[in-house]
Formats: structure tokens, C-alpha cells, sequence
């Protein structure tokens, strides 16, 4: 029975189309630590300090910086993705040992202003490059 549980989470979470109807997908709904606090991206690079994130894409992204919080094995988050409108703009977030379980990022570069697509993640551990952590991505379908 919990299979079925977590399957029928995940394929809601899949499908949403907004950070709200995702959070109650995931059953953290009304919990206030889930509010998302925006990263900032520098250099291709996105500064997460929080594990529920905003990001407004106004240049490509190609890595995820996850230093200023502490991700332990087992947590998880999601980003919500907004773009500027000029771009297309990537979204890659990761080293090798990091995995995308579903979804597509592609969609991400075909977004346009007002368009939004959520990213689940989950970290299983520590990844071989470092201190850095692995994780799993969830790419949600980008809405408007």
C-alpha cells in the first residue's frame, strides 16, 4: 500500500503546474518551513539557501550551489523556476553523480515570462566529487 501511496504522490507532484499544488502533492502544504526564500544566480551559477527555492532564470544555470544550508541524506525541496522572458534561458543544476528521475529540463529553455515549472529534489547522500551533495531532480511541467 505505501507504493501505491508514494506512486500516486509523485505522479501528482509530476503534473503540477504551481509551487502550491505541488506542496500539497507532497503533504507539506500548510507547514510553514516550506516557504520558499529566492536564490540568486551569478555567473551561471545558483546560490540556494534554502531547501525550498524561487529562482528567476535571467541567464543560464549550470550549476546549483548548495553551501550556504546543510543538506543531510534524505531531505528533499523543490525550486520553482520563473524566467525574465529573454531568453531562453537553460536550467542544469548538478555534478555527475546527480540524477534526473523525471521530466524533461529542455522544457525549462522553452519557457516564456509567466510560465513556472517546479524541480523537486532529493539528496541519497554524499556524491564522489567532494562534500557536495547527490541528488535526484523531478522535473515538474512547465504552466502558466
Amino acid at each position: 500500500m505505501a507504493d501505491i501511496t508514494v506512486s500516486t504522490t509523485i505522479d501528482t507532484f509530476m503534473q503540477a503546474a504551481d509551487a502550491a499544488t505541488a506542496r500539497t502533492a507532497l503533504g507539506v502544504a500548510d507547514a510553514p518551513s516550506v516557504t520558499p526564500l529566492s536564490g540568486t544566480i551569478v555567473s551561471n551559477v545558483a546560490y540556494l539557501s534554502s531547501f525550498n527555492s524561487t529562482l528567476h532564470l535571467t541567464e543560464d544555470v549550470y550549476e546549483l550551489d548548495w553551501s550556504a544550508i546543510t543538506v543531510p541524506s534524505g531531505e528533499s525541496g523543490l525550486i520553482e523556476i520563473t524566467q525574465d522572458g529573454n531568453g531562453p534561458w537553460t536550467f542544469f543544476g548538478g555534478i555527475p553523480d546527480d540524477k534526473y528521475l523525471a521530466g524533461d529540463t529542455a522544457d525549462i529553455a522553452a519557457m516564456v515570462s509567466g510560465d513556472i515549472c517546479t524541480v523537486g529534489w532529493y539528496c541519497p547522500g554524499e556524491s564522489s566529487y567532494g562534500s557536495f551533495p547527490r541528488m535526484y531532480f523531478y522535473v515538474s511541467d512547465v504552466s502558466n
